[in-house]
């Protein structure tokens, strides 16, 4: 095949990749109210309310901002929050980029986070639908100077790794959904591959414009004095 030839399909797949994006029928908006408890068999078993949210401004742009709140017996503990970008060139691959940023109280500590993600899925057979993502994120850390806004600038210092996630989800009819997955990062947070996740989590209509979210999830915290996670969450999604 010559030359031209690749260029000219290479240029029409993308064409329609990008018509497809532009054209698509939106998402519609949805505003979730979520909580988690956080057991370390510790005075820090956490509990984090907090507020997520759907946008799509483009038919080839959705913007995913949330907020949280933590708080244990003793203290209040966090206030974190995030901006993620998202973008589906093609029905099986989404594109993502997220700025967070979260406040540790009452220590003089703060972090702000860049993540960078592909997210990959199959199509879905027999009810059955695999999914796995590969990104990068970097960690900018303030010591004994915390700011509220996000900041990865003059930092006390940085980190970086790979992020990671690989699941599965099983549609159990009528909207009801299971899903099973592993992975290195959740709906604000990011951790480094010392810090694997297993979770497990459930899907359950209410109504047309309620979605019941309900998930157990496992964190492993390895190295000396690191405690594992664990946590019960819900997730009340208004559409």
């Amino acid at each position: 095949m010559h030359y031209w030839q690749k260029a000219l399909k290479l240029t029409a797949f993308l064409s329609l990749a990008l018509t497809s994006a532009v054209f698509s029928d939106p998402e519609p908006h949805t505003l979730t109210l979520s909580a988690k408890q956080t057991v370390q068999a510790s005075y820090r078993d956490l509990f984090e309310p907090r507020v997520l949210g759907h946008f799509q401004p483009f038919n080839f742009l959705e913007l995913e901002p949330a907020g949280a709140a933590a708080f244990s017996v003793k203290d209040w503990e966090s206030i974190s929050y995030k901006l993620e970008a998202v973008s589906k060139p093609l029905s099986f691959i989404e594109l993502r980029i997220r700025a967070s940023h979260k406040l540790f109280l009452p220590l003089t500590v703060s972090s702000s986070h860049l993540l960078y993600l592909m997210r990959l899925k199959t199509p879905e057979f027999l009810g059955i639908q695999f999914f796995t993502g590969l990104g990068w994120y970097q960690r900018f850390m303030q010591l004994n100077k915390s700011s509220i806004l996000f900041f990865p600038f003059r930092n006390s210092y940085t980190e970086h790794d790979f992020a990671l996630e690989l699941g599965v989800q099983i549609d159990l009819g009528k909207d009801y959904f299971a899903r099973l997955r592993a992975a290195t990062f959740e709906e604000i947070d990011v951790y480094n591959l010392n810090h694997p996740m297993g979770e497990l989590s459930f899907g359950i209509p209410i109504d047309s414009s309620l979605y019941l979210h309900l998930l157990t999830r496992y964190q492993i915290g390895l190295g000396f004095g690191r405690l594992d996670n664990l946590v019960f969450g819900a997730n009340l999604s208004l559409l």
